[in-house]
């Protein structure tokens, strides 16, 4: 016999304070994503220049400053968004706008401001809109997190009549009593990282990063975060779009550095050449992928001792390690929202398509992140299967997004496959002491203990090593084929001289 049920109860959900300290320490990743997630909000606010300074002064000990001339906030934004945790305000507000420009905007959670808390236990924020005075915010995050309950939770907020750092309108946040002690190698990385922040490929000239530290040797001077040149001339490259029913339609350039033959064809295809090449068939859609439009661009290099050094030599560079340097900065394939960067935002999330492991299992002919820079470009609006995790280091795993990564993936094989028939191939013509040449292991050894030098990964020497191995490979065969011809001249020879004695 069946019971009464109970008289209807509701319990009320309750948040601890302690969930700013988690969401800020968890959320985010890391520090260098924290920063670049209070960069995007300067970006957010169509700002069209914002300053990074690690800095002292003012009795406060070593703090963080993230400067913009965006729009800054009124005493009502303050209030009903920035004080809303997870606020849907950018989900409502999606375009910003400034003397009569827009710009599609690259956060939607409502949650970038707590990589604050994650960077340092206060926050000074100093903003300044067009039709409100100044107002000065500052908040204690440990101070919050201490509270037992969300209702005792402030952050305090009044006029402020000084001089402003900032000429208009504008926001300056001043994080202190900073978490990390941000070394130069810290610092160096975060530099790397902004320069990635916006499209390489594209030209956005209403976006301007600037970066000071006085572990740079550049504590009272602003440099400009720029993209080396020489990334805008690879050796190799293919460029296109995908449809909404998956079609690849692309072209793929072979430009040398200094000389040699010149190389363009078309690349094209569609869903259902891309499904039968993936080891995923499976679980992709038949008819469309369900991720399209978008576009795309992938650049390679060969970064072998003589490549780094014709690189340096022809764009001026100093030194040839600052061009694996550079390429390590931006290697990967990258994807852009409406211009600013989605994903990865950290070195440990470069592989997201796993091309270092597809590398493996092929030695030689594939190409690794270490090779690579491209960019992904989608748009909010387009795009809408394609969204990033809460923590800002990945993509959501859903049909649409695995068939975006293996449509990614038939590029780069594409890519590849072009590659290698442009490279030196084994029955080339050269002189036989140059392929001996080839045997030595001196370069080798040269370029692994300049990577060393230049704190680099195991990865990059494995990726080293692998093209030695490759190399070796080339040169066999090609010894082969060569000795296979002056074995067969012998014989010839040998043959016409009995024929000959014969005759005679």
């Amino acid at each position: 016999m069946a019971t009464s049920p109970l008289t209807e109860d509701r319990i009320q959900f309750k948040i601890h304070p302690r969930v700013f300290a988690a969401l800020g320490a968890d959320l985010v990743t890391n520090d260098v994503v924290a920063v670049i997630e209070l960069v995007k909000n300067s970006y957010d606010a169509f700002a069209t220049r914002v300053d990074v300074a690690f800095a002292k002064g003012n009795g406060q000990g070593r703090h963080l400053d993230v400067m913009d001339d965006g729009v800054g906030m009124d005493r009502e934004t303050l209030k009903e968004a920035w004080c809303v945790v997870a606020t849907p305000y950018r989900l409502r507000n999606p375009i910003a706008a400034k003397e009569n420009k827009t710009r599609r905007v690259s956060g939607e959670k409502g949650l970038g401001r707590l990589s604050a808390a994650r960077l340092g236990k206060k926050l000074e924020m100093l903003t300044k809109s067009a039709t409100e005075p100044a107002w000065f915010v500052s908040v204690d995050w440990s101070n919050l997190s201490a509270e037992e309950t969300l209702d005792n939770c402030f952050a305090t907020c009044e006029r402020f009549d000084g001089e402003l750092p900032f000429k208009g309108t504008g926001t300056r946040v001043r994080i202190s009593n900073l978490i990390s002690d941000w070394d130069a190698e810290q610092i160096t990385d975060l530099e790397e990282n902004l320069a990635r922040l916006l499209s390489p490929f594209s030209d956005v000239s209403d976006f301007r990063i600037y970066l000071s530290a006085p572990e740079l040797g550049r504590e009272n001077i602003s440099n400009e975060i720029i993209t080396p040149e020489f990334l805008g001339h690879p050796p190799y490259a293919i460029r296109g779009h995908v449809t909404t029913k998956g079609e690849v339609k692309a072209r793929y350039e072979f430009n040398p550095i200094s000389e040699g033959q010149h190389r363009k064809c078309t690349v094209t295809m569609n869903w259902s050449d891309v499904r039968k090449q993936s080891e995923l068939a499976k679980k992709l859609a038949e008819d469309q992928p369900g991720c399209g439009p978008f576009e795309f661009e992938v650049r390679a290099w060969d970064i072998g001792p003589d490549d780094t050094e014709e690189i340096a030599e022809h764009f001026q560079v100093a030194k040839k390690g600052r061009i694996r340097k550079a390429i390590r900065a931006h290697k990967g394939i990258s994807v852009y929202r409406d211009g600013i960067l989605v994903l990865p935002k950290s070195d440990e999330n470069r592989d997201w398509l796993g091309l270092d492991l597809r590398r493996i299992s092929k030695i030689g002919t594939r190409l690794s992140t270490s090779q690579i820079v491209g960019y992904v470009s989608i748009s909010a609006a387009r795009n809408r299967m394609i969204e990033d995790t809460s923590d800002r280091e990945g993509l959501a795993r859903n049909p649409a997004v695995l068939a975006f990564q293996e449509i990614l993936i038939a590029v780069v094989r594409s890519l590849e496959s072009r590659r290698n028939e442009d490279r030196l191939k084994p029955g080339d013509r050269v002189k036989l002491t140059a392929l001996l040449e080839g045997v030595s292991a001196d370069d080798l050894i040269q370029e692994v203990s300049a990577i060393a030098e230049e704190d680099g990964t195991a990865a990059e020497v494995l990726v080293r090593v692998q093209d030695f191995g490759s190399k070796l490979e080339l040169l066999r065969d090609a010894l082969k084929t060569r000795f296979v011809f002056y074995s067969r001249l012998a014989t010839v020879g040998t043959i016409a001289q009995i024929l000959v004695h014969e005759i005679r």
